[in-house]
């Protein structure tokens, strides 16, 4: 949350969409930042006691599938990807249950994919130093 914070303190209040990976993503996180003028949309690890036990990657659940949760301004999607495996998306911009006709994946999946470059470049980088 304090890194969060602090990288974002310059572009406070500009109405600007801030996308992170599990590693930066909370309900916490998404609400400091939309209380703050700013939209968010992130991937969210699954040990998060905000996550119900419904979202979570589950063998009996086909895959695909995708489950959408809206509460309070906050959209969680959790998506089945192999049998058990599932991506958790979390978003305050998504209000509907929408899904991409010609790709079959939320839009929120789709939201992210498109503003996830910075995220990738991040951990590329990472990756070329050890500590």
């Amino acid at each position: 949350m304090d890194i969060v914070k602090r990288l974002v303190e310059p572009i406070k209040g500009t109405h600007r969409n801030v996308t992170t990976d599990n590693y930066y993503s909370s309900y916490p996180v998404a609400q400091h930042l939309l209380q703050n003028g700013q939209t968010f949309i992130g991937t969210s690890k699954k040990n998060k006691k905000e996550i119900p036990p419904e979202f979570l990657p589950n063998r009996s659940r086909e895959i695909g599938n995708c489950l959408f949760g809206l509460q309070n301004d906050f959209c969680l999607v959790s998506c089945q990807t192999k049998r058990n495996k599932a991506v958790l998306f979390l978003s305050p911009m998504h209000e509907t249950a929408e899904i991409d006709t010609a790709t079959g994946k939320p839009v929120v999946n789709l939201d992210y994919n498109a503003t996830k470059g910075g995220v990738d470049t991040v951990d590329y980088i990472c990756t070329s130093y050890s500590t």
